[in-house]
């Protein structure tokens, strides 16, 4: 299988997202789950980033607030990939 791409935004809930990335990665790392973090400094830059490699996906899972949901549901859109 290939892996899925992840995009974390460690903005969300006033910043407290951020502790949730590394247990995030360390759960799929525990369940023999590839992954490609493509968590960014903007909303941009991981699309951008995740678009480039979008062939090379199974999936795509996003953790924030509304605003990364959407991003998530764009990205699913145009590449077909499906969303968690």
């Amino acid at each position: 299988m290939k892996p899925l791409g992840v995009i974390i935004n460690p903005a969300a809930n006033r910043g407290s997202a951020a502790a949730i990335r590394p247990k995030v990665f360390s759960k799929f790392a525990e369940l023999g789950i590839d992954v490609i973090d493509f968590s960014a400094d903007s909303a941009a830059s991981a699309k951008a980033a995740l678009l480039a490699r979008s062939q090379e996906l199974s999936g795509i899972v996003v953790a924030g607030g509304d605003g990364t949901s959407q991003l998530g549901v764009n990205i699913a859109m145009e590449t077909g990939l499906p969303l968690g």
